[in-house]
């Protein structure tokens, strides 16, 4: 099982860093790039999904969303209630990565763009997840959702400058639909639990 990059509420790794600056306004722009990206919970869900489903010498990615990185900051902005940050040129991108991780080197804070996430992204990191939905029947989270879910958590946690306008205004208004009305369904998550029980017997 391999996953696209990792987003949600709890991820403080570079993908979290790179949404965590981008809310407090720490990245004045982004580069053309494009990206693929999974839900925390769908790459839970898909584990136990492997495991009692899965094939044996198959592999599976998990990939909710194939985003550019001017999809991915109108989103966010939206969400924050903030203005999209412009698009940059390429090179600039590269400077502020390598800028960032000398910096970080004085700070002991890691840079919000690394050059290894900057080198990935530029060339564009795209996989496909509907492997795992024909077969293992996966449900995607919806970008909104994730987003807001994960806007949330840095909120509760202290972590932004202001209170994000997703959690105040009409998704309508912002231009989304509304992630609170996208939430797994009872049904579907009585399911996933008791799919679980039994691959938990396992190492109990």
């Amino acid at each position: 099982m391999n996953s696209a990059g990792v987003y949600g509420p709890g991820d403080l790794k570079p993908t979290g860093r790179f949404i965590l600056g981008s809310l407090n306004g720490r990245v004045p722009g982004f580069y053309k790039a494009s990206t693929s990206i999974v839900y925390i919970d769908d790459v839970g869900i898909g584990h136990l999904l492997v495991a009692s489903k899965g094939k044996v010498g198959k592999r599976y990615i998990l990939s909710g969303d194939r985003v550019t990185m001017h999809e991915w900051s109108g989103l966010l902005s939206r969400l924050y209630g903030a203005r999209v940050p412009p698009t940059v040129p390429m090179f600039l991108g590269g400077m502020t990565a390598s800028f960032g991780e000398i910096i970080s080197r004085f700070t002991n804070r890691p840079p919000v763009l690394s050059k290894e996430t900057f080198k990935l992204t530029s060339h564009g990191f795209q996989v496909d997840g509907t492997k795992a939905t024909e077969e293992l029947g996966i449900e995607y989270t919806p970008l909104a959702e994730g987003l807001h879910q994960t806007i949330k958590w840095c909120w509760e946690q202290g972590l932004l400058k202001r209170e994000p306008a997703c959690l105040t205004e009409n998704f309508e208004v912002l231009g989304c639909r509304d992630p609170r009305s996208l939430s797994i369904s009872d049904e579907r998550l009585r399911h996933y639990v008791t799919l679980s029980i039994p691959i938990l017997h396992m190492f109990v």
